[in-house]
């Protein structure tokens, strides 16, 4: 695992239907999509950044 990408271990790893099969990327979204608790996180990140696990 130490030094795979990011989407390479989304891909193998990820449990979340939404997102897995494309590296951990959610394209075309907008608020109302998610809980709020998820959308809060997602949406206070920048381009390239990745949250903590919550």
């Amino acid at each position: 695992m130490k030094g795979e990408s990011f989407a390479t271990l989304a891909i193998l790893y990820s449990e979340d239907p939404g997102s897995s099969r494309n590296g951990g990327l959610y394209n075309a979204i907008k608020r109302g999509m998610f809980v709020k608790e998820f959308e809060a996180v997602m949406f206070s990140l920048q381009d390239g950044e990745i949250s903590d696990v919550f």
